[in-house]
């Protein structure tokens, strides 16, 4: 089974950065990494960016990036139309680059376009009323409450995700490209928080994979009260997943509550990662990608070792 890691570029996408990690990885580590593309590129980046053709696994989408992310949870036809178009073209650019696996955040729980920008998309969550604004059980992040996945609206929105979903993975398969589902965070208006609506998504079609953010997928058990490890499992058990993202946070719930979405330092917080991996690795995953902001050459010599246990 050949195993390869890969380094997101949503955080070292500068040229001179990725040459001086490559050079690196080869030097301290015997190692030849590869990478995934991230939405924080323009399309004069990615031509810069064309020396990575042939070491590139996965591309996220938007990519090259966009004012909105795509949002196939939305019941509008214009937006679900122009989240449909930034996926066809992602799947041009992750296949000019010679990879075949397209990482989709999967949508939301409104109609309206949702902004890709950080800031932005903060401000009008913060901005929301009535029944969503009652759902938030902690401001900072905006973290929903226990439940929210219940609700009438997040469950309307999640049927229209999984019809548009495969829309999509019809659009990536005409160019051979695996269209991955990620799973989100636990804040309000983001679908796909639980490891149930993972699997009937793995299982409503085909042509739809996953990948798993072991970040997020923390960070929801928490919020949720679902088994980590146990729900990981059964997740894996659908054979969908074929991409990972990892990273660690140090997010807690009991006498402290911190819940905090930090894509630190693999093995610096509470996340059983190399737990996590073990079942990855004997469900037969084998792409695993760096998403984290500290040093990369030290978050791969941790997975490289972690990999490598029995």
């Amino acid at each position: 089974m050949s195993v390869k890691i890969g380094l997101s570029l949503i955080t070292n996408n500068n040229p001179s950065i990725v040459k001086d990690f490559i050079r690196e990885a080869r030097e301290r580590l015997d190692y030849e990494p590869y990478f995934e593309l991230s939405y924080h590129l323009d399309a004069e980046l990615l031509a810069v960016l064309r020396f990575l053709k042939g070491r590139v696994l996965s591309a996220h989408a938007p990519c090259p990036g966009r004012e909105f992310f795509p949002n196939l949870g939305s019941r509008d036809t214009s937006v679900v139309r122009e989240s449909l178009a930034a996926v066809r073209e992602s799947t041009r650019t992750i296949s000019s680059f010679g990879g075949s696996i397209l990482v989709l955040h999967p949508g939301y729980t409104l109609d309206d376009p949702v902004y890709m920008e950080y800031g932005k998309r903060k401000k009008v969550l913060e901005s929301l009323t009535g029944q969503e604004k009652s759902l938030v059980w902690i401001n900072e992040g905006t973290v929903c409450r226990p439940g929210y996945c219940e609700t009438g609206s997040y469950k309307t929105h999640l049927e229209a995700a999984y019809a548009n979903l495969q829309r999509a993975a019809s659009l990536t398969k005409e160019e051979g490209v695996r269209l991955c589902v990620e799973n989100l965070n636990p804040r309000i208006t983001y679908l796909f928080q639980l490891p149930g609506e993972l699997i009937t998504l793995a299982e409503k079609s085909a042509d739809v994979y996953l990948c798993l953010d072991i970040g997020h997928f923390w960070i929801s058990s928490l919020v949720h009260g679902f088994d980590f490890l146990s729900s990981l499992e059964a997740v894996a058990q659908t054979g969908k997943i074929i991409t990972v993202h990892i990273h660690d946070n140090r997010s807690i719930l009991g006498q402290k509550i911190y819940l905090a979405d930090e894509h630190e330092l693999i093995g610096s917080g509470n996340i059983p990662v190399r737990k996590a991996l073990n079942i990855l690795k004997r469900h037969g995953v084998t792409r695993f990608v760096i998403e984290s902001i500290a040093p990369p050459i030290r978050n791969l010599e941790i997975i490289l070792r972690m990999l490598s246990e029995d």
